[in-house]
């Protein structure tokens, strides 16, 4: 499979598996080093806003909560420092975990979540989340970093959607 980014053909099988289908091999590109997945059909409209994905999840917000909260803290760990005083827009949070960790220093959060049953969540939690890149985009918020962890490589797109993104940042944002 050529790579979507640099079409090069060479590339490496990673370990781990996709969460939501464990036959798709997760792969990255000898060329560029795009991480990407070795399929995409899986993916149909509606897919993440309806998908269900997290069906088991939704019902117990504050267990899903504790199971990443590791992977939460690692991830505001690791931008914390650029995070101070900063607005922040995080592309595919999830459940929103890191969001609620990086309000700790950031002067404001958002973020973008597909999932619409997670919405109530949200809105409980103070977090100010849209459904879509689109709705995001009409609110003409800009952001000094905008993360998006585990979700490029889902991405049919990623280098238009990334583009998309780059227009919501701030003036000399890095």
């Amino acid at each position: 499979m050529s790579c979507y980014l640099c079409k090069s053909d060479e590339y490496s099988k990673r370990k781990g598996t996709v969460r939501d289908n464990p036959d798709i091999d997760i792969l990255e590109c000898g060329g560029c080093g795009l991480v990407y997945l070795s399929s995409l059909n899986h993916i149909q409209d509606g897919h993440y806003e309806e998908s269900g994905m997290h069906k088991d999840q939704v019902p117990d917000i504050d267990n899903w909560l504790r199971d990443s909260e590791f992977d939460d803290k690692r991830r505001y760990e690791f931008v914390k420092e650029k995070t101070t005083n900063k607005t922040l827009l995080d592309f595919g949070c999830g459940i929103g975990g890191f969001l609620d960790l990086a309000k700790k220093s950031a002067s404001s959060v958002s973020g973008i979540e597909l999932e619409k049953a997670l919405q109530p969540s949200f809105k409980r939690r103070g977090l100010d989340v849209f459904e879509s890149l689109s709705a995001a985009q009409k609110e003409n918020k800009k952001y000094d970093i905008i993360t998006a962890f585990h979700v490029v490589e889902h991405l049919h797109d990623p280098a238009g959607i990334l583009s998309e993104l780059s227009q919501s940042l701030t003036r000399g944002a890095r």
